[in-house]
C-alpha cells in the first residue's frame, strides 16, 4: 500500500435522496455520521482540499456546519428541498454557501425528476433574488445532446452564473432505469464538445461560464489538453470509508484503498491515474477515448 499524494478528496456524505432520478450514477449506500466527520475532516484538511459531495447533503442539516470548515461555498442539489423554503436558504448563507449547483436537465427534466422545469425556473429566480450564484448542472444523453444551445440560452435568460455539462454514465440506478440505448457514442461526444467550444467562443466567461465534465473524455477531433484527475489528483471516499478513483465509480468492489487508523488515505500498489483519457467512459459506456484525426 502507498499513501495518496494527490490534492483533492471528495467526501460522498450520504446516499440519501428525495428524488431518485432515473439517470443517477450513485451506487454506494450509507451516510457519514456527524461525529465521524468532526474527527475525519480536520485530519484530511492537513494534506488535502476536501470537497463535500452527494447524493443530496442538503436534506441533512447537520452537514451544513462542515461547509465553512472545508471552505466549500457551493452546494449541489436537485432543488426539491429549497422549494418554498426561505429559511433553508438563509441557513445556507449563514454557513458560507453562496452558490447553488442545481440539476437542470434540458429536454428530459420532467421525465426523470420530481421537480419540473417550470418549478426549477421559479426556484432559480428566487435564489438569484436572495443573492446566490447559480450553476446549472445538465446531464446529456441521446435524448438531449443536441439541445446545448437551447439550455445555454435558457441559462442566460435565468441569469445563471455557470453551466456544467456532464455525460450520462451507465452506473448506479441508471443501469436498470434509464437504459444503455441513450448512451452517447464517440461521434456524438465529439459533436457535444465542438458545440461547447463554439458556445464558449460566443459567450464571455463573465456572462456565463461554460464547463464540461471529464466524463466526455478527450475531444477526438482536436487536442483539447484533457486531463483526468481520477486517482492521480482526486479520490472519492464513501461513508464506509473505502476509497475510489472517481465519483462515477463508487460501486462496491471497485475500491482502490481505504483510510487507516491514523486517517491516512492508503491506495493499493499499482494504482495509477490515467491523465490522458477517462477510464469510466470506456468501462461503463463502452466508448474509447478518441485521438486527434
Amino acid at each position: 500500500m502507498k499513501e495518496y499524494k494527490g490534492r483533492y478528496v471528495s467526501l460522498m456524505l450520504c446516499s440519501d435522496c428525495n428524488n431518485h432520478c432515473e439517470h443517477c450514477y450513485i451506487s454506494y449506500t450509507g451516510s457519514f455520521t456527524e461525529e465521524r466527520l468532526k474527527e475525519l475532516i480536520p485530519i484530511l484538511k492537513k494534506k488535502y482540499k476536501v470537497l463535500l459531495n452527494g447524493t443530496e447533503p442538503i436534506i441533512h442539516k447537520e452537514y451544513l456546519k462542515f461547509y465553512p470548515m472545508c471552505e466549500n461555498h457551493i452546494m449541489m442539489t436537485n432543488g426539491i428541498a429549497l422549494q418554498n423554503n426561505e429559511l433553508l436558504m438563509d441557513e445556507l448563507l449563514e454557513n458560507g454557501v453562496d452558490e447553488i449547483a442545481i440539476s437542470y436537465h434540458i429536454g428530459i427534466q420532467d421525465k426523470i425528476s420530481r421537480i419540473t422545469t417550470k418549478e426549477l425556473d421559479e426556484l432559480i429566480q428566487e435564489l438569484k433574488g436572495k443573492g446566490f450564484k447559480v450553476k446549472l448542472m445538465c446531464s446529456l444523453s441521446q435524448d438531449n445532446y443536441q439541445q446545448i444551445g437551447e439550455v445555454i440560452q435558457k441559462a442566460l435568460e435565468l441569469k445563471a452564473d455557470r453551466i456544467r455539462f456532464t455525460n450520462f454514465i451507465n452506473q448506479g440506478s441508471a443501469t436498470h432505469q434509464y437504459g444503455k440505448d441513450v448512451l452517447l457514442d464517440s461521434k456524438q461526444i465529439a459533436e457535444v464538445l465542438q458545440e461547447i467550444k463554439h458556445q464558449r467562443s460566443q459567450i464571455p466567461k463573465d456572462t456565463l461560464y461554460i464547463e464540461r465534465c471529464g466524463s466526455f473524455g478527450r475531444n477526438p477531433l482536436e487536442e483539447d489538453h484533457f486531463t483526468c484527475l481520477a486517482a492521480s489528483n482526486m479520490v472519492a471516499i464513501t461513508p464506509d470509508e473505502k476509497v475510489y478513483a472517481c465519483i462515477f465509480d463508487t460501486s462496491p468492489g471497485n475500491e482502490i484503498g481505504y483510510i487507516d487508523n491514523e486517517g491516512r488515505i492508503m491506495l493499493e500498489d499499482g494504482v495509477e491515474g490515467t491523465k490522458d483519457f477517462c477510464k469510466i467512459l470506456t468501462k461503463y459506456n463502452g466508448v474509447q477515448n478518441g485521438k486527434k484525426t
